[in-house]
């Protein structure tokens, strides 16, 4: 009914001012060329512009007796309009003027003014002189300039002011106004009866918008614009009455609202009430770049809301500030550059672009001192701004050979990643390790000194052999069987330290460790030729450099290139929902690599939607629930003291599953895995996450590391306080009354004992004493995180490796590896329940879930990645879906979601 009201009032409007009428400038030409009293003649022979009046062809159907003279006026008008329009072109309009008072008012004219030739400015003497010369070929031009002006309606007219006829159109639209409310009131009542609210409440709103009109609202921002960040900043809002009156906001507190974004990210604001009719406004600036402030009275902007002020970075900061490196030891070549950048951050953690590069240049300084004696060395190092001053280029030169440590400091504090190893090489040892490198493994002899800090009374004799995929330590027992004592994997978590520890040799030493096996030391002549060696291997290994960014993004072009050659036709797949897991296995039993490879076309039976990305990644939620889940029977905390009492998951022993689950749900598991990695290398839309936060022995496991018992610590903390740390740390004769074997005892679900288990050969009839405590506690840790679940972590890999090779998965530590899968699961564990109502808050626009949880919950809630990497968490609340960005570390992540649901669960912004 409302529309039809509006449409009839519109079509009366538009009926009453479809008469074509001569606009007032128009018809002030008319007059002073003396044809106003032909304007209604013009008008009813359908003659409504001076573009019609120019075409002599609209003015044949004029009686003869008042032709002649507007025969002669259109002819003029004419060539004066074309001419106009044909400056405007010519970019020349500001010279009709002077072209007017020379008596130049055609472009016959000017074409042929040889008088005035002379006088014409270059760049319209130029534009005349290409002006056709015949007199049809210049018709022509005018015709077509006359065209042109009638499909651009651009009239080029010496026209005057306008008149004041504003307020006839302001009482028209006040009255077209009035008439639709007022037809909105009847209908209303009628549609309503008696019911007051029908015409109250669109009474209210609209004098809601009249109060606005109505008050007067002066902001102050007592800031200067482009200020540096740090600290609290203000704005000073003051109301009052259109007549000076105070406006009294304490009346209604909701009218005024005051919301400040940057970047997309709401930031908290602190009201307080000065006054009746004024408030100040708190915010804290600590991010770099534009706020805008938004003031709204009533529900609508104050006049120049929203309000946009930039914010600067603060000056570098040692502490934030990074070295950005392809590896934490340089391989330089005796006399040539070796480039590195420093990227300069605040204290808030914002890109720095300093203006005044000049003055804080000396600030930056880049130190080198030999390794073994301590002496600076003069190196030669070359400073400038990079990426708009964010960033500073670093090139070093050092001319000697040999093993340096390296330092890069701001304001005499070395930055973040600021020291670092320098072996410099000389060109042909340099061609000789890139050529063994790129063949084949290499060989050292060397000497092993310590382990784990502890000397040994005899240094061995060893070989170091450093190949593609490992570095590993031999010694050769009669003289020519070889023995390995020692083995790393060549990843970044695996580091070759050179040191400056002195010897009884004399000779360079360099020591050795990954964070599980203990720490051996080495002695070696050719120390410097090893751990270029090494490191080489290493970037090869990694893409070329150490920087997990760059490692990932490594990772997933590798995993690209592993599936570009295969068919990317979907693969259907038809689940049933009561029974998701065995289904999946049942319609994946046959699929190759190849068919796992393309994308997923899923269908739940007896559901008729279509799978546009939506079913594919609520089947990938509900199967990694299904398996990576305590109660799905495949994977379970460690310590079994309760549900939900650990956040991380470990593969479940044969003695301790349940009997349905076989070997082939791990296989499955491994493959579930790989497709969520594949799908993430696509990007975009098709990143899956991996819902799962598995303990970090296990994907020490994934990526072939050995486990230590440190890995306790995070994976069973109950046994870390009450067992681990005890044995390491208690005197000898409290552990001999504790009467500890090489032995561990399993028991069931209800307390009973299993199995008494030897960690080694005769280990029940072995104590555990102060010096084998080590050795018993990594046996322990080697049983109960690796041995007894070898078969599902080897079925788990299996379905991995068939999709992601294994040298991809080495180039993470277990840590880093958690990053790939997906850090979401593991902040949500560790929510509390408030925290996870403030997430529900932020995605779904409401703290509560249906009476029937999130099965009920419509649109189901989604997860989908963010392209600006560092940013905080997106929420679009209309298809309770999350947006996740990357981010360097789970802190810097944790820290944003965190940020996110706490300042930003209400009000809305726009992106």
């Amino acid at each position: 009914m409302k529309a039809w009201l509006v449409i009839i009032i519109v079509s009366i409007v538009t009926w009453w001012n479809k008469k074509p009428r001569w606009s007032w400038d128009e018809s002030k030409w008319l007059s002073e060329h003396g044809l106003g009293r032909y304007e209604e003649l013009l008008r009813q022979h359908g003659v409504s512009g001076l573009l019609d009046f120019a075409d002599e062809r609209r003015l044949k159907s004029i009686p003869s007796e008042h032709r002649g003279p507007l025969l002669e006026a259109s002819r003029q008008l004419f060539d004066q309009l074309v001419l106009n329009f044909w400056l405007v072109r010519q970019r020349q309009d500001d010279q009709a003027d002077w072209l007017r008072s020379h008596g130049v008012t055609s472009l016959d004219q000017l074409s042929s003014g040889a008088e005035v030739a002379d006088q014409l400015l270059a760049g319209l003497a130029e534009a005349a002189a290409r002006l056709p010369s015949g007199q049809a070929e210049m018709a022509e031009l005018k015709q077509q300039l006359l065209q042109e002006m009638r499909t651009s309606r651009h009239v080029v007219t010496p026209t005057g002011p306008r008149p004041l006829t504003w307020w006839r159109n302001l009482l028209s639209g006040l009255v077209a106004l009035s008439t639709i409310l007022l037809s909105d009131l009847v209908y209303r009542w009628w549609r309503d009866g008696a019911d007051g609210r029908a015409i109250t409440e669109p009474l209210r709103h609209t004098l809601t918008a009249l109060l606005q009109l109505t008050l007067r609202c002066h902001v102050r921002l007592l800031w200067e614009d482009r200020r540096r960040v740090g600290g609290v900043v203000s704005l000073e809002i003051k109301v009052e009455r259109v007549d000076g009156r105070p406006y009294d906001l304490r009346s209604d507190p909701a009218a005024l609202r005051v919301q400040v974004h940057v970047r997309g990210a709401p930031v908290a604001c602190a009201l307080e009430w000065r006054a009746a009719d004024e408030v100040r406004c708190s915010f804290p600036a600590r991010a770099a770049g534009t706020y805008w402030i938004s003031v709204m009275l009533a529900g609508r902007h104050v006049a120049g809301s929203p309000y946009r002020r930039h914010f600067l970075a603060e000056r570098p900061d040692a502490d934030r500030s990074l070295l950005l490196s392809h590896s934490s030891t340089a391989v330089m070549t005796q006399g040539q550059p070796h480039s590195m950048s420093v990227e300069l951050r605040d204290a808030f953690n914002n890109p720095c672009e300093p203006d005044d590069w000049e003055q804080l240049r000396p600030l930056l300084t880049v130190s080198v001192e030999e390794l073994d004696t301590g002496l600076p060395v003069v190196a030669y190092e070359h400073l400038e701004p990079e990426l708009g001053g964010r960033r500073v280029g670093l090139r070093l030169v050092l001319s000697r050979q040999g093993c340096f440590k390296g330092t890069v400091a701001w304001d005499g504090r070395p930055v973040r990643g600021g020291c670092f190893h320098v072996v410099v090489l000389s060109a042909y040892h340099m061609t000789s390790i890139k050529k063994n490198v790129s063949t084949r493994s290499v060989s050292f002899s060397a000497r092993l000194t310590s382990v784990d800090g502890v000397p040994l009374n005899k240094p061995k004799d060893v070989w170091c052999y450093v190949s593609p995929k490992q570095l590993t330590i031999r010694e050769t027992v009669f003289f020519f069987i070889p023995r390995k004592l020692y083995t790393f994997r060549l990843c970044p978590s695996t580091r070759l330290t050179p040191t400056n520890e002195r010897n009884t040799a004399c000779l360079p030493s360099v020591t050795v460790s990954d964070g599980c096996q203990p720490v051996v030391e080495l002695t070696l002549s050719q120390r410097d030729q090893l751990a270029a060696t090494f490191t080489l291997f290493l970037l090869r290994n990694v893409g070329g450099s150490e920087t997990f960014s760059d490692r990932r993004r490594f990772f997933y072009r590798e995993l690209e290139l592993t599936a570009a050659g295969r068919s990317r036709r979907p693969l259907a797949l038809h689940v049933r929902r009561a029974a998701l897991l065995e289904s999946s296995l049942d319609a994946l039993r046959g699929a190759s690599t190849g068919d796992w490879t393309r994308p997923f076309e899923v269908r739940f039976d007896s559901e008729e939607a279509l799978d546009y990305g939506g079913v594919r990644r609520e089947w990938f939620e509900l199967v990694c629930e299904a398996l990576f889940e305590r109660r799905g029977g495949l994977f379970a905390p460690l310590a079994d003291s309760g549900e939900g009492s650990q956040a991380l998951v470990h593969p479940r022993p044969a003695a301790r599953r349940p009997q349905h689950v076989r070997l082939r749900h791990f296989e499955f598991a491994g493959r579930v895995a790989g497709k969520c990695l594949l799908e993430s290398a696509q990007g975009g839309a098709s990143r899956q996450l991996v819902r799962a936060s598995f303990t970090r022995s296990f994907l020490a496991q994934l990526i072939g590391l050995r486990v230590s018992y440190k890995h306790f610590e995070q994976d069973d903390p109950e046994l870390y306080r009450t067992k681990v740390t005890l044995i390491e740390t208690c005197p000898a004769d409290e552990l001999a009354e504790l009467e500890l074997t090489f032995t561990d005892e399993e028991f069931g679900e209800r307390g009973q004992l299993l199995q008494t288990v030897e960690l080694r050969s005769g280990g029940a009839r072995t104590p555990v004493t102060a010096e084998n405590r080590l050795e018993y506690l990594q046996c322990l840790a080697q049983y109960r995180l690796a041995n007894r679940c070898k078969p599902e972590v080897d079925a788990f890999l299996r379905g991995l490796n068939d999709l992601v090779p294994d040298n991809l998965l080495g180039i993470f530590d277990e840590n880093e590896l958690e990053k790939v899968l997906g850090w979401f699961w593991t902040a949500l564990e560790n929510f509390s329940a408030e925290e996870g109502s403030r997430l529900l808050q932020f995605t779904t626009g409401c703290a509560r879930l249906p009476a029937g949880g999130f099965a009920e919950l419509m649109p189901k809630f989604q997860i989908s990645s963010y392209p600006e990497f560092g940013a905080l968490p997106v929420a679009h609340t209309c298809f309770n879906q999350l947006c996740l960005p990357d981010h360097v570390s789970y802190q810097e992540f944790e820290r944003a979601l965190l940020l996110a649901i706490r300042e930003g669960n209400v009000g809305f912004g726009l992106l």
